[in-house]
């Protein structure tokens, strides 16, 4: 925190309705504004500091898991590890023509192992927005060479109504094979 010190204290969410009927003092459920700890508010006030009762459903699960996994690639980040110059290109070059690539295909497109990319993102190179959905899952994770980026993408689909289109890049048509159209 920049604009204050204080103290959190963290709880289960499912665990606050039984601790709120031991203690009725100590969790208060606020409607508008989430559980709160009268005590350690008052307490905390007279120090100037801030008190504040934070639950389990306050925590995205996505990031938490993705920095678990991106770890190594961090450290690796700060120990001065590299990345190839063609597999920096490959993979720059096609999130510069494909803004929104999903993980997966471009981990199929790219002249770039899992491990480049992961570093490419742990060395701030490319983009992925690590509360939107779990690394382990690539068909969900969109990449893009910054934030700037992502954030255009995602105010231009959120205009743009979804579409059966969307996400299929291409078929194969060969001879003797129907096509139904519409």
């Amino acid at each position: 925190r920049r604009d204050g010190a204080g103290w959190e204290e963290w709880k289960m969410e499912d665990e606050l309705p039984a601790l709120a009927e031991k203690m009725p003092a100590r969790y208060v459920r606020d409607e508008s504004e989430g559980w709160h700890c009268p005590p350690g508010e008052e307490y905390a006030r007279q120090f100037g500091f801030y008190y504040r009762l934070r639950t389990s459903a306050e925590i995205n699960w996505a990031l938490q898991r993705n920095l678990r996994f991106l770890e190594d690639y961090l450290r690796a980040r700060d120990q001065g590890r590299s990345i190839s110059e063609p597999a920096r290109l490959s993979v720059t070059s096609l999130l510069d023509a494909h803004p929104g690539m999903r993980l997966s295909e471009l981990s199929n497109c790219a002249k770039a192992t899992m491990d480049e990319i992961y570093l490419l993102l742990g060395a701030n190179q490319i983009f992925i927005d690590l509360c939107a959905a779990p690394l382990v899952d690539p068909d969900h994770v969109y990449v893009f060479l910054d934030q700037e980026t992502a954030f255009a993408y995602s105010q231009i689909t959120r205009l743009r109504p979804p579409s059966p289109a969307d996400g299929m890049a291409s078929f194969e048509y060969a001879v003797g094979m129907e096509l139904s159209w519409d």
